[in-house]
């Protein structure tokens, strides 16, 4: 849930994308601008006495603090920060992939997926590990899927990718 103790951005990791379509970086944290925004959302739910279908986050919000942003509200463990817009992101840079997948009976429902690069798991694993992670992921999602009597299963699938660019 939003804005509980244990979100939205002390349980993120920020990833700094340098101008380089290879460079990145550990951010110290998240960007002045989302705090802002995210601050800003938290005042407009606490006025709301029913749940609004959409919320309108101020205009202006640049682009390294509304794409963590999307990240943060998604629940992602991993926040991109881009410096520009106008390169590929990660070209080429092995990336550890993470799936959550959900099983019901034979269907099988993809509820997130994100990446982070490797290198940076390695240098940061009790963050960004992989069985950090997969705890993280497993300790966040299995009592919400438990919660609802789903008769399911749930899972988090680790891969190593190399791709062109990722998408943010």
């Amino acid at each position: 849930m939003l804005f509980d103790k244990r979100t939205p951005y002390n349980k993120t990791a920020y990833v700094h994308l340098g101008p380089d379509p290879s460079s990145f970086s550990l951010a110290a944290g998240p960007p002045p601008d989302l705090i802002f925004a995210l601050d800003s959302l938290k005042e407009v739910l606490a006025a709301q006495t029913t749940l609004p279908c959409s919320i309108t986050i101020k205009p202006g919000l640049p682009a390294e603090s509304a794409i963590p942003l999307a990240a943060i509200l998604l629940e992602y463990p991993v926040a991109y920060i881009p410096t520009t817009l106008d390169s590929p992101f990660l070209s080429n840079v092995t990336l550890d992939v993470y799936e959550c997948v959900l099983s019901i009976g034979e269907t099988v429902h993809t509820l997130l997926k994100f990446s982070c690069p490797s290198e940076l798991g390695q240098q940061n694993s009790d963050m960004l590990g992989k069985s950090h992670l997969i705890k993280f992921l497993t300790d966040t999602y299995l009592p919400r899927i438990r919660a609802m009597t789903l008769i399911a299963t749930f899972q988090v699938l680790h891969t190593n990718q190399n791709l062109d660019r990722i998408a943010l």
